[in-house]
């Protein structure tokens, strides 16, 4: 069997069955749509005639075998008491399995569908652009014949399956679409089109002749390319006989000698291999792997600065914070008249770090109008929480400042799509726990501390989460104001705020679910509390303990937008069923500092500098910089 492409050029033959299998999906694919293809494959796999194969429904096949079965039902010995069970192997399995996710009582092949899917992928045609004008009364005038002939000939509506009849016009009308102008031109075309037909469903007859190939040589005279040319006759255009012939410039054509050596001097171009296509596309594959993983580094990379940037700015505002009332801002706070009680513990919800520099970031709008909900006079409701504020006035829902949220966080910017307030990624640093591998901070299986040089909390409490602790060691402690003055490390030693911008884990790895880790977040709404806008309800600062490695004091505040360092960096792995001690979904006290950078996470300095801590940092030297008076230095 020849092997013919497209433009009906002779490509080769196909002489063995694995051959013509070849051949045969070849121009089966190429000639009809995927619907008639698979028809005409299955009825060679399973020799079932025409009828049976344009009938086959979903549930006239018995899928629960390696074997499929197919019974058709309405054959024409049924009245006789016969059925026809037809077996379907893998190979007929895997072509009709695509078509088998339909109504179980619809036919498989349908000539709608087949007819859509040719629509969709039919080539579009270009044609050479036209030097003359096309005058508007020209393209009326084709629109009105193209409309005259859709008036005389509608065209009549595919129906949901074939018979017989029209499975046939399919690989007719597909064959003689495709088949190449010489083939069209010739007397014969109807017999070549049913004997192509014949042989694409019941197999080869004899092969095609392969036809002569073209080729050109040179004039001896004038030595100007394509003077004359061999055609399939064998002699030069319009004459019997190529050595009697003349050339296109009158003179006589080249002996068959000096034609010869023509040829072999000017070789005919020939295709690509399939070796080479190979060849190609591998190398192609091995670029990509190369150059992908660099691409997406480089995109990495791109965004940490990006976020290295809001450090910087939320820095600025700390600094300029500080140079204006002395003083940072507290890292939670209450707010409203004090409580009475020794000591005064509940109060009204009070803001955080991030309203007390919110004028010095360019949100002197929104913190003047929350401030005017606390004069005398001011609404009946004034604490600092979305809820409070939307029904006081004041547009908190609006404010979604690109600064407080990091541009690689995959957590969300807001509760919802319309608030009720921006959640950070950035969190104030309160402290750390104690510098000690026997400190009951540290309980059996958590990771502690290697170092020889000790350090002991003076100041510790519990915390709102489970076993969580508090510590008023830090830059942002709750109900304090520190200055640069009580940094005993050096401002270049001591974090100020970190990040906590992406999921918690769960601590079985099997477990894909993932938990808010952020500072802001509340469990069942942020209107109540949450945001960068809540702080704390406590009063008191952080109780002092009575004995150093010992349990914290009772204190239980329930703050927000700050945090006590207890674990190593980017420990993400902390939630579950029971999860570590202060870690909570809920804005927990201990939640680790961890970010979606691979490799580590930022930090900002006291004296203004971000710094990249990576993850394979000891515990120990993250208390450190976390503390502001340990009496060591980390370089």
């Amino acid at each position: 069997m020849v092997r013919i492409d497209g433009k009906g050029h002779y490509l080769g033959r196909y002489d063995s069955p694995e051959s013509w299998e070849k051949y045969h999906r070849l121009v089966a694919e190429w000639l009809v749509t995927p619907h008639v293809a698979a028809m005409i494959q299955v009825q060679r796999l399973t020799g079932m005639r025409p009828d049976d194969v344009v009938s086959m429904r979903p549930c006239d096949i018995d899928q629960s075998g390696d074997v499929w079965v197919y019974e058709r039902r309405d054959h024409k010995n049924r009245w006789r008491g016969h059925r026809r069970l037809i077996p379907v192997g893998p190979r007929a399995q895997a072509i009709l399995k695509p078509f088998l996710n339909r109504d179980p009582d619809a036919f498989l092949f349908s000539p709608k569908e087949s007819e859509a899917w040719r629509l969709e992928h039919r080539p579009v045609h270009f044609r050479k652009e036209r030097k003359t004008k096309i005058y508007p009364c020209e393209l009326r005038a084709r629109e009105k014949a193209k409309q005259d002939r859709k008036r005389r000939k509608p065209k009549r509506p595919k129906r949901d399956r074939y018979d017989t009849a029209s499975y046939w016009r399919a690989n007719a009308n597909r064959c003689r679409r495709n088949l190449s102008a010489c083939w069209r031109e010739s007397a014969s075309v109807l017999r070549r089109l049913r004997k192509l037909t014949h042989t694409l469903i019941v197999g080869p007859e004899r092969p095609l002749a392969a036809p002569p190939p073209l080729y050109s040589v040179q004039c001896r005279a004038r030595r100007s390319r394509r003077c004359w040319t061999r055609t399939r006759s064998g002699g030069c255009p319009g004459t019997s006989s190529s050595d009697e012939a003349r050339c296109r410039c009158g003179r006589q054509p080249p002996p068959p000698a000096s034609r010869e050596r023509a040829m072999r001097k000017r070789p005919l171009r020939r295709g690509f291999t399939l070796r080479e296509l190979f060849a190609v596309v591998t190398i192609i594959c091995v670029l990509l792997a190369l150059l992908v993983p660099l691409i997406q580094q480089s995109r990495v990379r791109s965004r940490r600065p990006q976020c290295a940037n809001n450090l910087k700015y939320i820095s600025l505002g700390l600094q300029i914070y500080h140079d204006t009332y002395k003083v940072f801002p507290m890292g939670a706070m209450h707010s409203g008249t004090n409580p009475g009680g020794d000591p005064p513990v509940n109060a009204a919800l009070g803001p955080s770090w991030w309203f007390g520099i919110a004028p010095f970031m360019e949100q002197r709008n929104v913190y003047d109008r929350v401030q005017s909900t606390q004069i005398p006079g001011g609404p009946a409701r004034h604490e600092f929480c979305a809820g409070d504020m939307i029904a006081a006035g004041v547009a908190i829902d609006r404010l979604q400042p690109d600064f407080m949220h990091c541009y690689r966080s995959p957590l969300p910017g807001t509760e919802s799509r319309v608030g009720p307030i921006c959640l950070p990624t950035y969190v104030g640093i309160a402290g750390g726990c104690d510098i000690d591998p026997l400190s009951q901070d540290y309980q059996p299986g958590l990771v502690t501390p290697t170092t020889d040089c000790l350090y002991h909390n003076e100041a510790k409490g519990t915390g709102a989460a489970a076993d969580g602790i508090v510590t008023s060691s830090g830059m942002l402690p709750p109900c304090e104001h520190v200055s640069m003055f009580d940094c005993l490390d050096g401002t270049s030693n001591t974090m100020i705020v970190g990040e906590q911008s992406d999921w918690l884990l769960d601590q079985n790895q099997a477990k894909s679910q993932k938990y808010h880790g952020d500072p802001g977040w509340t469990v069942g709404g942020t209107r109540p509390g949450g945001g960068w806008l809540s702080g704390t309800r406590r009063v008191d600062p952080v109780p002092k303990v009575d004995t150093p490695r010992g349990p914290p004091a009772t204190w239980g505040a329930d703050c927000w937008n700050i945090t006590t360092v207890r674990y190593p960096p980017n420990f993400k792995r902390v939630m579950g069923a029971k999860p570590l001690p202060g870690c909570s979904e809920n804005h927990g006290i201990n939640n680790p500092l961890q970010s979606p950078h691979p490799g580590g996470m930022l930090v900002d300095f006291v004296d203004g500098s971000v710094q990249f801590i990576s993850e394979t940092t000891d515990l120990a030297v993250l208390l450190r910089l976390a503390i502001r008076n340990d009496g060591q230095s980390v370089r």
